[in-house]
């Protein structure tokens, strides 16, 4: 993970706990839907913000490619679709709104930025994202 992890930190920038959360929920998604490369894939974002860095070098789906598409949703949930079995998945956080996630880990001085991204990383997958919807 820590591998795939620095092959988005190079695209993105830097180091934050957005791409960290991206990674897992494009290696997620991925799974769920079990799609393997890009030309099975379409995904729909709720956002342009970090986690999308991550999703676009883990799955090689872009906007240029026609295989990503910003798609503002009250759940912030980004779907997955594997075009060649038609399965679809929508991933959300676990329980809090991201906004809200994101700011209390901005705000949680006494945890350093590393530290922030080892735990994304590594807590159990269920921890942190959830499943809205699966076809």
């Amino acid at each position: 993970m820590e591998a795939r992890f620095n092959q988005i930190v190079e695209f993105h920038g830097h180091r934050c706990p957005g791409i960290a959360y991206g990674l897992r929920i494009a290696l997620a998604g991925m799974n769920k839907i079990s799609a393997t490369k890009e030309s099975e894939l379409k995904i729909e974002s709720p956002t342009n913000s970090c986690p999308l860095d991550a999703i676009q070098v883990i799955t090689g789906c872009t906007i240029g490619n026609g295989k990503l598409r910003i798609q503002p949703n009250d759940e912030f949930g980004f779907t997955f679709t594997n075009t060649s079995s038609g399965k679809s998945v929508t991933i959300t956080n676990h329980k809090i709104d991201y906004w809200s996630y994101i700011e209390r880990i901005r705000n949680a001085n006494e945890i350093s930025l590393e530290d922030k991204i080892r735990i994304i990383l590594k807590v159990d997958e269920s921890d942190i994202i959830r499943l809205i919807s699966m076809a």
